[in-house]
Formats: C-alpha cells, structure tokens, sequence
C-alpha cells in the first residue's frame, strides 16, 4: 500500500427482501407492565379444569359453597382453594350470610375468554382430534 492511496471500498450488502416481521417498521411498544402482571394471574386462575366448572357453573346462578362441593363431587377444602384463586383473580366475589358463603361471577367475561380458547386456539389446528389430556392433575393446585 503507498501513502495517500485508499483502499476500495467493499459494496454495500443489497438490502434484505421485506418481511413481515419487518415490512411496518413501527415502534415496538409493550404491554405495560401492570396490565401483564394482572393478565397473568387470569390466566393462572384459569389454568384448571375445576375452576372453569366453577366459572360456567356461576355463570348460571350464584351459588353456595356446599352446592358447588355437591354438583362437581370434590372436597369442600378442595373447592375452598379453587375458590380463593378465582377471587383473588378477581373473576368470582363471595357474600358472607351467618356461616353460609354465596359465591357470584364477578367477571363475565372471563367466559368469553374460555370459550375463545377453546374455540379458537385449539379447534382452528385439531379439529379431528380429541383435546390434550391435563399435564398436571386438578388436585395439584398451584
């Protein structure tokens, strides 16, 4: 190389095909932060069998805890558990009455997002096929 000479400059690389990944090159924005966290524990409240009973059960009519033990054949303790999720959740609200304790959908939606799951995310890709089977038993509550 001699003094005051440059070296070629390389080509630029062509540009990539547009994707659609990249094809709206808008801001990337996320969810904020508080909206995630209570996404996540309706999603948690809704990660079982038993409480999507107790939500489409509610849904009916309010409900007393002896009446739900009753109609799905669990423990009271058992249903109790169920119970404090879905309210901490904020998906059920209960009214004290002496010792008794009615329960009530404090969310209706919350069956939307049932059906829409079990409409949309599993039946759209195995439609001929029976549901998965539970990864963990109902009575292995988080």
């Amino acid at each position: 190389m001699t003094i005051g000479t440059t070296e070629p400059s390389l080509p630029e690389p062509p540009s990539p095909e547009p994707t659609h990944a990249n094809q709206h090159k808008s801001p990337i924005t996320l969810i904020d932060p508080i909206k995630l966290a209570s996404s996540a524990q309706i999603f948690k409240a809704l990660d079982s069998p038993t409480r999507l009973q107790i939500i489409h059960l509610l849904a009916q009519r309010d409900h007393f805890v002896y009446e739900l033990v009753e109609t799905l054949g669990s423990s009271q303790p058992l249903i109790s558990q169920h119970l404090r999720i879905l309210r901490k959740a904020n998906i059920v609200e209960h009214h004290r009455s002496g010792r008794l304790i009615t329960y009530r959908l404090r969310c209706p939606a919350a069956l939307d997002i049932i059906e829409l799951a079990a409409t949309t995310c599993y039946s759209d890709r195995h439609h001929d096929q029976a549901p998965p089977a539970p990864i963990l038993e109902d009575t292995q509550i988080p």
